[in-house]
């Protein structure tokens, strides 16, 4: 894991992960920011409005296989 400032930074494959993770949540309109890769507050809110409206309250991990799948 890279580390910059003491702040562990995402991996290139996390990274790419929440970018499709964005683009999903985007075509599905829930995401309204940029697709850049980052677990922002845009994200996680986009991302907690899709686990509440598809019973995933249980998950706290936007990266987690059921949220993947869904």
């Amino acid at each position: 894991m890279l580390r910059e400032g003491g702040v562990q930074l995402p991996s290139p494959e996390q990274v790419a992960a929440i970018t499709r993770a964005q683009r999903c949540l985007a075509d599905l309109g829930y995401y309204k920011g940029e697709v850049d890769g980052k677990r922002g507050k845009a994200t996680w809110s986009a991302f907690w409005q899709f686990k509440r409206e598809h019973g995933l309250a249980n998950q706290s991990d936007l990266l987690a296989e059921p949220v993947q799948q869904k």
